[in-house]
């Protein structure tokens, strides 16, 4: 079991950063990181901007955290565009099995964070296009969910609340 785990996450890891930043920017990623630096650029930490006109489609959230990645890298290259994305897909993996532990065993909450780990359409996101929004949205509406079930099973409806709506 042990070192079935270790081969896999050894895998994965290869997977996942055998040619991280290696390929250009593509589909809405150039956009993502343009809309962060023009906020950087224009010292406007609300408002994001689109070649200088307002860009209301998505809210300033990911943008801060591709600012945070950009001034991590120090640069606005394809690693710090991609990073928030790949962490926040693992960190799903992570929070599933944390989340599904007590409810289902070890094995079964394993089984499941792996199941996510390998789904093909999401390893390809993670590494190829993940300067997109859409993995780090799908971890906040896990976050959502999951702090919805817990506080609901722990009838905390105070925290349930707060949390879900935060």
């Amino acid at each position: 079991n042990r070192k079935f785990l270790l081969a896999f996450c050894a895998l994965l890891l290869a997977a996942l950063f055998i040619n991280f930043g290696k390929v250009e920017l593509e589909a809405e990623e150039p956009r993502r990181a343009i809309v962060a630096l023009e906020m950087i650029l224009q010292n406007n930490w609300v408002v994001p901007t689109l070649h200088g006109e307002t860009y209301y489609n998505k809210p300033p959230l990911f943008n801060w955290v591709l600012i945070g990645s950009f001034s991590l890298f120090g640069t606005a290259n394809e690693w710090a565009v991609r990073l928030p994305a790949l962490l926040s897909y693992l960190l799903i993996a992570a929070f599933t099995f944390g989340l599904a532990r007590p409810w289902i065993g070890k094995t079964a909450a394993a089984l499941s964070a792996l199941a996510w780990l390998t789904f093909f359409e999401l390893l390809y996101q993670a590494t190829n296009v993940s300067g997109e929004i859409d993995l780090f949205f799908s971890l906040l509406v896990c976050l959502q969910v999951g702090s919805i079930f817990v506080f609901s099973q722990q009838k905390k409806w105070l925290w349930l609340f707060v949390t879900a709506y935060s």
